[in-house]
This record gives C-alpha cells, sequence and structure tokens, in this order.
C-alpha cells in the first residue's frame, strides 16, 4: 500500500522555500536543529571514519548539519563500509564464479557479494536524499537561497524592471 512522499526535515523545507507562500503551515512548536556536528560512535573503523568527516564537511557547508543527524549518519556509513567490503570482494573474486553441478558439470554462477554489493549501494542511495546529498536534492537547496539572494539585491530589481536583469 502507497504511503507517499517521505516527511522532510523543517531545516530543508525552510531552505527550499517552502514555507514562502503559506508561512502560515510552518509548525511554529517543531523542534528546531542545534547546528552541532553529531558524536562520531567510537566502534567506528576507518572506512567509517573517513566517510564520517566527509559527509559532515558537506553537510557543515550546506548548513543542514546537526546533532539530531547522528543516526542516520551512522547508517549511512555502516552501509558505506559493507558496500566497499562487498565491492573490495567482488573485485578478488569477479563477477561470477564457478561451481560444481550435482551431474559433476561446472557451471558459472552469481557472485553472492555482487548482491551484496547491490543491496549496499540500494541502502545508500536512499538515505542520501535524506541528507540533502543528491544532485536533485542539492539543486532544491541552492537555487532558491540564489534567489533569495537577488530578491535582497534593489539594484537586481532595477535591472530586472528595465529589462537588463
Amino acid at each position: 500500500m502507497a504511503r507517499g512522499r517521505r516527511p522532510l526535515a523543517a531545516e530543508i523545507k525552510e531552505i527550499t522555500g517552502a514555507y514562502r507562500k503559506n508561512p502560515q503551515r510552518k509548525n511554529a512548536d517543531a523542534p528546531v536543529s542545534d547546528g552541532l556536528t553529531p558524536d562520531m560512535p567510537h566502534w567506528f573503523g576507518p572506512l567509517e571514519v573517513e566517510k564520517w568527516n566527509e559527509l559532515c564537511g558537506d553537510l557543515g557547508r550546506l548548513k543542514v548539519l546537526a546533532s539530531d543527524t547522528r543516526e542516520i549518519l551512522v547508517a549511512y556509513c555502516t552501509a558505506y563500509r559493507r558496500w566497499r567490503e562487498a565491492r573490495d570482494k567482488v573485485d578478488e573474486t569477479g563477477l561470477a564464479i564457478l561451481e560444481e553441478g550435482k551431474d559433476g558439470q561446472t557451471i558459472w554462477k552469481r557472485n553472492p557479494f555482487v548482491t551484496e554489493e547491490q543491496k549496499y549501494r540500494e541502502h545508500m542511495n536512499r538515505l542520501l536524499p535524506e541528507l540533502g546529498l543528491t544532485p536533485a536534492s542539492r539543486q532544491k537547496l541552492t537555487s532558491l537561497k540564489l534567489d533569495d539572494d537577488k530578491a535582497d539585491d534593489p539594484f537586481a530589481g532595477l535591472m530586472e524592471r528595465m529589462g537588463r536583469g
């Protein structure tokens, strides 16, 4: 059964301009993100630490990093590590493997690590829009910020009215 679109965080809605036309739709009682970097789990391995630092840097530049994003970052970094492990195994063993069938003949079978690699890649791809890190979600964030800058510039408004903007 279809459940509709996933709800977005209030900060993402604010950045994309969802409340411009109808500011009354904004939930005034909603909790506000603190903008702090979440604590990285102590049990992370080197691959997860590398990805964590990369993601925190990207989210910090977009100004959507907050301590409440910890669990989704943990999920993404863990999926990334498992994807890299599966990818390394596929590189090592190949896309297909030879097995001996019941009748004694050798047959080619799909490498089970290929399935694991695809599973974790899909999991990572599902988490990226939640963090605003896909081209489409990033475009929504940056394009509306540019519109705000242009609207605040009185000279740009004058040039636009004169037909030169």
